[in-house]
Order: C-alpha cells, then structure tokens, then sequence
C-alpha cells in the first residue's frame, strides 16, 4: 500500500452510488461545495489531465497523427486539414483535460467556466480510486472524510497552518 498526502485549502469528496469509485479535489481556492462538484465531474469523466499543458507532446503528436491521417483519406486538401486540426485537438482536450471537460450538470459550462463563475481557483490536484473493493473503498472514503472533519475541527480554522491542510488516505491493495 501507499498514502496520498493531498494538501489545498478547499478540500471535496465525492463516492458514487455504486460505492467503487470515488475522487477528491483539493482547490487552492474557493468552497467545499464547488470542490465536491469537480469531486464527482473527476468520478463520473475520469480525466487524464488537469489542462491541456499537462498533455505530454508526444501524446499530442499521435492525436494530431490520426487526426491528419483520416483527414487525408477524405481527401481533404493540405490548406484545409491546417484549419481543422486545432478544432479537432481542441475536442480532444474536452474529452481528456478535467478543466475543459463539459460540467456533468450544466453542459453549457466547461469545468474551466464552472470554477470562474464560482471565484474559484484553477490550481488544483485531483485523485481518483476506480474499481475498488467494495469494503476497502468503505474504509478508505470514510477515513479520508473522518480525516477531513476531525482535522478540521482540531484546526479552529485553517489559518494556523497557512490554509495548508493535509489528508492522508491509505490505500490497501490486495
């Protein structure tokens, strides 16, 4: 096993009915409430990447690889293919880059737009545990939220540690 040791001023949490999968969002700024929304938006979407900076080159070099390939076998001239391949990596980044992705429940919003109407920070982590044992994610998710509040109370506010707070949540694979 192993820990995450997730640290952010705004903490959300979020495990799906079904009890297998669940994400946590550390913002460095913002409320609970939106943190727990990209919480479930990480659950539901299960994004590759934060932003499309984080996407390595070489990942986009085969999409754009692809992309340019079935192009040309539409027979799609060199001078249009140059104007259709930033749409068509643009949608790739909405499929793959939590930030770009359409929010679950307002798809006129991007995640990106969906923190920024909510004065929230872009700057954040993210974690998904897919596809655990049933009692382990139990165990695991109530720990983290039992973590959570009991810091959370112990702290009287986060300001005496510079709104740094730490959770720890163990992982046990077997």
């Amino acid at each position: 096993g192993g820990a995450d040791v997730l640290a952010g001023a705004v903490i959300g949490t979020y495990l799906h009915s079904n009890r297998k999968i669940a994400a946590v969002v550390v913002l460095a700024s913002g409320v609970e409430s939106v943190a727990t929304d990209v919480a479930m938006q990480v659950a539901a979407m299960h994004p590759e990447y934060l932003k499309p900076e984080d996407v390595p080159a070489e990942v986009i070099g085969k999409e754009q690889d692809i992309y340019r390939q079935q192009l040309v076998s539409e027979n799609k001239p060199a001078e249009m293919i140059a104007k259709i391949l930033p749409g068509k990596l643009e949608k790739f980044y909405s499929e793959v880059c939590l930030v770009k992705q359409k929010f679950i429940k307002d798809d006129k919003l991007t995640i990106e737009q969906y923190l920024a109407q909510n004065q929230a920070s872009h700057q954040m982590t993210y974690h998904a545990y897919n596809d655990l044992r049933e009692s382990l994610l139990h165990l695991h998710v109530y720990n983290l939220v039992f973590h959570l509040y009991s810091e959370l109370h112990s702290l009287q506010g986060l300001q005496q540690y510079g709104n740094q707070l730490q959770v720890t949540m163990q992982e046990k694979y077997y």
